[in-house]
């Protein structure tokens, strides 16, 4: 999505990058998260930390700096871990099982949807196609 949105910004100078930053030692989090998680997730790490807000912000600062004006379409990983331990894959698991679902219950509704529309009125959406209004 952010390279297509990045394609269809660029003509109008704007750049379009995307920040997916993995566990963030937040305040909350490290409330949450107990300490022999914390811990695993630092082992996993190639750096040995988890990252905080700031290292966030910084990533941010440098892609909206001068520095990276070049740069457009980019997903920047933020700390991501060597492999994908067990809490990834459950995060991961879940995640596509929540976008299952909801895809069904789309299609489902736009099918009932065309049933009723006259022929070419509604279409499902198609790989490819574009945003429009940029």
């Amino acid at each position: 999505m952010t390279q297509d949105v990045a394609a269809q910004a660029g003509p109008y100078g704007i750049r379009v990058n995307c920040i997916a930053p993995e566990t963030i030692l937040t305040e909350r989090n490290e409330q949450r998260i107990p300490d022999e998680q914390k811990a695993a997730l630092i082992e996993s790490h190639p750096i040995k930390r988890l990252g905080t807000p700031d290292d966030v912000a910084r990533a941010v600062l440098f892609l909206v700096s001068d520095a990276s004006s070049w740069i457009t379409g980019v997903n920047t990983r933020c700390g991501r871990r060597r492999g994908d331990g067990p809490l990834t894959q459950a995060r991961k698991h879940a995640s596509k099982a929540r976008v299952r679902e909801m895809l069904r219950g789309r299609r489902h509704k736009l099918l009932k949807s065309t049933q009723s529309a006259p022929a070419g009125a509604i279409r499902p959406p198609h790989r490819g196609d574009t945003v429009a209004g940029l």
